[in-house]
Protein backbone atom coordinates (compact mmCIF):
# COMPACT_ATOMS: atom_id res chain seq x y z
CA UNK A 1 0.00 0.00 0.00
CA UNK A 2 1.34 3.81 -0.32
CA UNK A 3 0.91 4.25 3.26
CA UNK A 4 3.24 1.11 4.02
CA UNK A 5 5.69 2.65 1.16
CA UNK A 6 6.12 6.25 2.64
CA UNK A 7 6.63 4.77 6.11
CA UNK A 8 9.89 2.42 4.84
CA UNK A 9 10.94 5.16 2.91
CA UNK A 10 10.77 7.72 5.93
CA UNK A 11 12.49 4.66 8.19
CA UNK A 12 15.28 4.68 5.29
CA UNK A 13 15.97 7.93 5.48
CA UNK A 14 16.30 8.10 9.17
CA UNK A 15 18.25 5.12 9.20
CA UNK A 16 20.37 7.09 7.10
CA UNK A 17 20.57 10.20 8.69
CA UNK A 18 19.20 12.06 6.42
CA UNK A 19 16.31 13.52 7.75
CA UNK A 20 17.57 16.70 8.30
CA UNK A 21 17.66 17.36 4.96
CA UNK A 22 14.52 16.37 3.80
CA UNK A 23 11.34 18.34 4.45
CA UNK A 24 7.84 16.01 4.09
CA UNK A 25 4.97 18.25 2.52
CA UNK A 26 1.40 16.71 2.66
CA UNK A 27 -0.22 20.02 1.39
CA UNK A 28 0.02 23.43 0.59
CA UNK A 29 -2.43 25.80 -0.58
CA UNK A 30 -2.55 26.98 -4.33
CA UNK A 31 -1.42 30.17 -3.72
CA UNK A 32 1.28 29.32 -2.07
CA UNK A 33 2.72 26.41 -4.67
CA UNK A 34 5.19 28.45 -7.03
CA UNK A 35 7.03 29.76 -3.78
CA UNK A 36 7.32 26.25 -2.30
CA UNK A 37 8.16 24.52 -5.83
CA UNK A 38 10.97 27.47 -7.03
CA UNK A 39 12.84 26.83 -3.00
CA UNK A 40 12.71 23.20 -3.67
CA UNK A 41 15.76 21.26 -4.40
CA UNK A 42 13.58 18.65 -6.23
CA UNK A 43 9.79 17.02 -6.34
CA UNK A 44 9.91 13.67 -5.36
CA UNK A 45 6.42 11.28 -6.34
CA UNK A 46 6.05 7.96 -4.96
CA UNK A 47 2.74 7.34 -6.07
CA UNK A 48 1.83 4.18 -8.47
CA UNK A 49 -1.47 5.40 -9.10
CA UNK A 50 -0.49 9.00 -10.98
CA UNK A 51 -2.09 8.80 -14.72
CA UNK A 52 -0.93 12.67 -15.18
CA UNK A 53 0.51 13.96 -11.93
CA UNK A 54 0.09 17.79 -12.28
CA UNK A 55 2.66 18.25 -9.19
CA UNK A 56 5.20 17.57 -11.83
CA UNK A 57 3.90 19.51 -14.56
CA UNK A 58 3.64 22.23 -11.93
CA UNK A 59 6.67 21.16 -10.42
CA UNK A 60 8.75 21.18 -14.30
CA UNK A 61 6.72 25.36 -15.21
CA UNK A 62 8.58 26.23 -12.01
CA UNK A 63 12.29 25.13 -13.15
CA UNK A 64 12.21 22.20 -10.11
CA UNK A 65 13.34 18.95 -11.31
CA UNK A 66 11.42 15.95 -10.37
CA UNK A 67 12.30 12.00 -9.51
CA UNK A 68 9.16 9.84 -10.33
CA UNK A 69 8.38 6.11 -10.47
CA UNK A 70 7.39 4.56 -14.24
Amino acid sequence: SQDAANSLFERFIKDKSLISKITFIKGVAADDLIPYYRNSDLTLLTSFYEGTPYVILESLACGTPAIVTN
